[in-house]
């Protein structure tokens, strides 16, 4: 297992930037997320990837051995749904 810049700061943010034209640009953001390797692997979760990415097969068949799984754990997410639409903050435990 090759040693990623995330195994030695695990403490990264993020947020979402909607590709497909959704009005309004909602996103969702959050700060001092743990990030760890997962205990699943990708040949795990391929299933419902096929299921549920259109064309995933063509992305397993490119680099499916190269990648590596990440779970997020955060406390907060801030929710956007858009201009006009509601923001709210989401606590996990």
């Amino acid at each position: 297992m090759c040693n990623l810049p995330y195994d030695q700061n695990p403490d990264i943010a993020f947020i979402t930037i909607p590709n497909d034209g959704t009005a309004g640009n909602p996103y969702l953001r959050a700060q001092h997320v743990k990030l760890q390797r997962s205990t699943k692997t990708m040949t795990d979760l391929l299933p419902q990837y096929l299921e549920t990415v259109p064309n995933y097969q063509q992305v397993w068949d490119a680099i499916g051995s190269t990648l590596v799984v990440f779970e997020l754990q955060l406390t907060d997410l801030f929710v956007d749904a858009g201009v006009g639409g509601e923001k709210q903050t989401l606590t996990f435990n």
